[in-house]
């Protein structure tokens, strides 16, 4: 698992490693260095294989605060390596400690200097002489506000990028992150360094995920700096599942078991104008390790898969589930270990009136997913249960909260937790990226890709959750597994064939190359 922290975590970690376990400041700024300039030397040799390493150029922009430090320290470590330079644009006096103790290591190893302490000084640093450049202005400090000499600096910076002029590209690095963004928002300044690789100590910043933290951070690795990983669950509130993160959560299947082991799920959905989206909802749950899927249904799509146990219900003249369906609903769901309502029910009035009646009876101790049309049952002021899960999209959230969408899609963590913390239900906010939250922790899922944003994708990620509460994963949990399995076996399928050709079936068929033996 990571953790992502946002830029008062990362601070608070700095601080908790400085208290509890008396590592010095400096020799954070030592390890981030070199751990820094192993993973240069080892990208600018993949990136460059045809070209001696000690022919490199490489030019390092330094600040005056820690990120600087961090800059010089760098430069030292791959001085014996390349042909380093420095550019600085404040003067010592501004430096922290630390940071002048490295400046002084540069000064007495005579490694080349461009001081840019005014616009006319900026004709001396001429980019097209490196092959790379390593942002170390600012750091998680610095935010999206932007002044002085770095704005100039920037721009000098994007008008050589964009002008063509140069005779091989200049690979960009940042340092913890590209001057000019956001740690915790991802909101940018339009002169933002633009990187192609951010290497961020620790651990990864929220804001490098959110907004246009994808856009400016290029690939993300994170270097390590000696501080203990104990520290990050005591800080952190956000982080994403990664492969290994699979198994650990779901439950070991003994050799001597039955179906009723791996649980019950009871899906309410589908309608006669809509069939589809509750076969792909009933197919993912039973391919995602559910022991028996029932379907409760006015009608079934013929895709229906032959293990899925088939419930006709009476219908309305518009195909929708009738309120006299109360009861045999109930029963079942008293019966399950986890409860789906939603996908294509249909938007009949007394259908809606009578899943309203029914959120309100079943035990509190079974899960309830709740998506779609099933939405339409949770009004603004709901207080909801501790058991329910609901799973919007941008434009579901904004009906059930009233927020502008375009506040949704900016501040999706923030929106996603206050809603998790008023309502008491878990949510999942589908987005880029998902957010998955019960109010107190918060996981993301940033996998994924544009074929993704098909009819019953949804569906089929609803399915996959419901299999997994079936399998007593815990509420939080399975809304995070099941959304990076969702996503990876998205992603499995645009890797070996095509986005263009994904399809919702197709993530389901998809899902045994990413759920691990």
């Amino acid at each position: 698992m990571h953790y992502l922290l946002t830029t008062a975590e990362s601070y608070e970690a700095d601080r908790r490693a400085s208290k509890d376990f008396d590592i010095p400041s400096l020799v954070l700024m030592e390890n981030a260095a070199r751990s820094a300039a192993e993973i240069i030397l080892a990208r600018l040799a993949n990136i460059y294989p045809t070209k001696p390493l000690d022919s490199l150029r490489v030019v390092v922009l330094c600040g005056s605060g820690n990120n600087g430090g961090d800059g010089y320290a760098i430069a030292r470590h791959l001085h014996e390596k390349l042909c380093v330079a420095v550019a600085w644009m404040e003067p010592t006096k501004s430096m922290s400690k630390e940071t002048f103790t490295n400046f002084e290591i540069v000064n007495a190893l005579k490694i080349p200097q461009v001081i840019l302490m005014n616009p006319d000084d900026f004709q001396h640093l001429d980019f097209r002489q490196f092959d790379c450049v390593v942002d170390c202005l600012i750091g998680i400090g610095g935010g999206a506000e932007l002044r002085g000499m770095v704005v100039p600096l920037l721009q000098k910076l994007q008008e050589y990028h964009h002008s063509g002029k140069w005779k091989s590209p200049l690979y960009s690095i940042a340092i913890d992150c590209p001057t000019g963004l956001d740690t915790t928002t991802g909101e940018a300044h339009e002169v933002c360094f633009q990187a192609d690789l951010t290497i961020t100590m620790y651990a990864e910043k929220i804001g490098l995920r959110r907004n246009a933290g994808p856009a400016v951070c290029g690939e993300i690795t994170v270097a390590s700096i000696g501080t203990p990983m104990s520290i990050l669950p005591k800080v952190a509130t956000n982080a994403r599942l990664e492969a290994g993160d699979i198994r650990r959560l779901l439950p070991a299947r003994k050799r001597e078991t039955s179906k009723f082991d791996y649980g019950r799920v009871v899906l309410i959905a589908g309608s006669v104008g809509m069939p589809g989206a509750a076969a792909l909802c009933a197919n993912a749950a039973i391919t995602a390790g559910a022991g028996l899927v029932e379907l409760y249904a006015t009608a079934f799509h013929p895709m229906l898969l032959p293990e899925i146990i088939q419930k006709p219900q009476p219908k309305t003249e518009n195909g929708t589930l009738v309120p006299e369906a109360f009861d045999a609903l109930l029963a079942a769901c008293r019966k399950a270990q986890s409860v789906v309502i939603g996908p294509g029910i249909g938007d009949n009035a007394d259908t809606i009136t009578m899943l309203t009646r029914l959120l309100a009876e079943i035990p509190t101790e079974i899960p309830v997913l709740i998506d779609a049309d099933g939405l339409r049952i949770i009004s603004p002021k709901s207080i909801l249960r501790s058991n329910i899960l609901l799973t919007p999209h941008g434009g579901e959230f904004h009906h059930l909260t009233g927020i502008d969408q375009e506040e949704i899609s900016k501040k999706s963590v923030e929106c996603a937790v206050d809603y998790a913390q008023k309502t008491g239900c878990t949510l999942l906010l589908k987005g880029v990226p998902t957010i998955i939250t019960d109010g107190k922790f918060s996981y993301w899922n940033c996998g994924g890709n544009p074929g993704m944003a098909t009819a019953g994708s949804g569906d089929v990620l609803s399915g996959i959750i419901a299999g997994l509460l079936a399998q007593s994963v815990a509420l939080l949990e399975a809304g995070a597994l099941g959304a990076y399995l969702h996503a990876a076996a998205g992603d499995w399928h645009a890797e070996k064939y095509s986005c263009e050709t994904l399809t919702a079936s197709k993530i389901i068929e998809c899902l045994p190359h990413v759920i691990p033996h």
